[in-house]
């Protein structure tokens, strides 16, 4: 008996020293966008501030935007990442280019996108059709502004054949136009745009309307796309200018534990104020319209949190 309990002290005295030994912090790998976005503010900022807590190692990653944000969490190469809603939708419900459905959930709602249909302001042309016979960058590969622009460019018969595309990301795509590479780009992204503003400031541009396509676009894609208008004066321009509207989701794997979900969209709202000296557009992420993410499911871990919110301000 004494042997025996001569081992069961040990190993109590064992499993103390485990229990007293410090966890390693969780490493959250945040997929942002490409340099010049709104995404890879965002995504910089809350990796900043995730790594305020001390159970996490937050790092953020530098890509091309949505479709590779998603394809990177459904792979558990990324732990957290901003997309559109329309590449999201692609995503879970399996059509390319995502081979299969994806088991993706969203933290929240943050702020909408705006097309921006770029050109020079001494440009012939006008509409979304002139783009025929021109030199155009269409978004980098694997980004939610591809996606749209290939559905935008469909809707106007405007073929493989009829332009000369590049497939830039903003930084590159807002150079190439200074410099004359390019004569015109498309952009998804939230107001005001770093990189464009940039642009502007650099050579008279002009934002091409969308007001001819909006409703076709809706139509054809239910429930993704939105009507916008670009207030007067962001660009340089004198009239506000009728854009598409995408929402952006803030995504995680289903099978991200709740306790995580939960501390990750805490520090989203909680943080706010800080994320808005990276982009303004986080002033934009509102509790009441987070929720709002349909058809992405919440996570369990939002939905904890919201609820939480909820019964503070109410009281029950």
């Amino acid at each position: 008996m004494t042997r025996v309990r001569n081992v069961l002290i040990v190993g109590l005295l064992v499993l103390c020293v485990v229990c007293d030994m410090p966890t390693k912090p969780r490493r959250i790998v945040i997929a942002g966008g490409s340099p010049g976005g709104v995404y890879h503010a965002l995504a910089a900022a809350l990796a900043k501030e995730i790594g305020e807590l001390p159970d996490y190692r937050p790092e953020a990653w530098e890509t091309s935007g949505s479709v590779e944000n998603l394809t990177a969490l459904a792979e558990g190469r990324a732990d957290i990442g901003f997309a559109s809603v329309d590449a999201a939708v692609l995503a879970i419900t399996g059509r390319p280019p995502f081979g299969e459905k994806r088991e993706l959930s969203a933290l929240a709602r943050v702020h909408d996108d705006y097309l921006h249909v770029v050109v020079r302001s001494d440009s012939p042309a006008l509409r979304l059709e002139d783009l025929r016979g021109m030199r155009v960058s269409t978004g980098a590969p694997q980004s939610g502004t591809e996606l749209l622009s290939r559905r935008l460019l469909d809707l106007a018969a405007i073929g493989p054949g009829d332009i000369s595309v590049s497939r830039l990301d903003i930084t590159d795509s807002a150079e190439a136009l200074r410099d004359g590479g390019i004569d015109a780009f498309f952009f998804s992204s939230g107001l005001p745009n770093p990189a464009i503003k940039k642009l502007a400031g650099e050579v008279p541009i002009r934002i091409l309307p969308m007001d001819t396509y909006i409703d076709r676009i809706r139509a054809a894609y239910p429930f993704v796309y939105t009507k916008l208008s670009m207030p007067a004066g962001l660009y340089g321009q004198n009239v506000s200018i009728p854009t598409i509207g995408i929402r952006n989701l803030l995504i995680v794997r289903r099978d991200t534990p709740v306790e995580v979900a939960h501390d990750l969209t805490r520090v989203l709202f909680q943080e706010s104020a800080e994320l808005s000296r990276a982009h303004p557009e986080a002033l934009r992420i509102d509790e009441r319209l987070a929720i709002a993410t349909t058809p992405v499911g919440l996570h369990a871990g939002a939905v904890r949190y919201y609820r939480e919110v909820k019964e503070a301000i109410t009281g029950f």
